[in-house]
């Protein structure tokens, strides 16, 4: 296998989901980086010009998009891995096509899987709120180390007009089609 891109790491809180979670970023992503300087504003009278107190900084936001592709993940986990399910990025199950000849085995369950870690990733599902939010640790190229953050939200997007188009019998129900691509946003806020 190739050098990764990236990845996250999603420490969760209780919940079905409860432990690390790794997912490997398999294309490009987007990634914005913002932070702002904090500032008390003092106004004095009869003076042309505010003074500033400098306070320190905010926080930096990383804003993320990327894609989850369904034909991705048929190549890269393969039936007898989707079973142990948990880390996409664990190099003995990631990259091997799986032992059913390269067509990947239990995709669409796997894409739920991660649906699932996404919505999870935003608010603590334990009974011990003291645990705290989840965590994320994210690596992105030589920029971003383990760079440890929250998620302070997210936006799953599956549009019906994508040319992507869903997997499934069409014919069918429509809770047995799968999405062939979700586009995921994530704002990460880093913590010290």
């Amino acid at each position: 296998m190739g050098a990764e891109l990236g990845k996250l790491e999603f420490e969760l809180k209780g919940g079905d989901l409860e432990g690390t979670q790794v997912l490997t970023f398999v294309n490009n992503i987007n990634v914005t980086e913002s932070k702002a300087a904090n500032y008390a504003r003092y106004d004095i009278l009869a003076r042309s010009s505010t003074i500033y107190a400098y306070l320190g900084a905010k926080s930096r936001t990383i804003k993320l998009q990327f894609d989850v592709l369904l034909d991705h993940i048929k190549k890269f986990v393969g039936a007898s891995d989707a079973a142990g399910r948990g880390n996409m990025g664990d190099q003995d199950s990631f990259g091997g096509g799986g032992d059913d000849g390269g067509e990947g085995g239990q995709a669409d369950s796997e894409l739920s899987h991660w649906v699932k870690v996404i919505q999870a990733c935003a608010a603590n599902e334990g009974d011990k709120p003291e645990d705290g939010p989840p965590t994320v640790r994210f690596t992105y190229t030589s920029l971003y180390d383990k760079v440890l953050c929250i998620v302070k939200d997210y936006k799953i997007d599956i549009k019906g007009d994508d040319k992507a188009g869903f997997l499934g019998n069409a014919e069918g129900d429509a809770g047995g089609l799968t999405p062939r691509q979700v586009t995921i946003s994530l704002s990460l806020e880093e913590v010290k």
